[in-house]
């Protein structure tokens, strides 16, 4: 129901892509892991998590982000799921201090460092 709304599909067959990478040999597979899982607490912390995925993406860290307002204990397991190297903890007290908590999600230590540290942090 509702008004026509002008749109732009489009459609394509997983086969025909695997086909076609397998004639280029091309990767069909991804070899980047994710390397941090941002994690956030509250709207504030969400767009400065926003913010910072854009960031670390242009710097060719490979990233993602916490949907909705699950639990930090929930985004925390849903980084484990992704098999992230780290996770970036937002909220109000990292973001009043311009930091955040780098947790080294293979040994479970985590340190506060300043915001703008954190590319340094991940590619050392």
């Amino acid at each position: 129901g509702g008004k026509p709304t002008p749109a732009v599909g489009f459609a394509t067959g997983m086969e025909r892509i695997i086909a076609n990478l397998q004639k280029k040999e091309g990767s069909i597979t991804s070899s980047n892991a994710t390397v941090a899982f941002i994690a956030h607490m509250g709207e504030e912390a969400k767009l400065a998590a926003i913010k910072l995925s854009a960031r670390l993406r242009t710097s060719g860290i490979s990233v993602a982000l916490a949907t909705g307002s699950k639990s930090l204990k929930s985004q925390l397991r849903q980084a484990n799921s992704l098999n992230a190297s780290y996770a970036i903890i937002i909220g109000e007290q990292e973001l009043n201090s311009a930091t955040v908590v780098l947790r080294d999600m293979k040994v479970k230590e985590q340190t506060i460092i300043p915001l703008e540290n954190v590319e340094r942090s991940l590619l050392s």
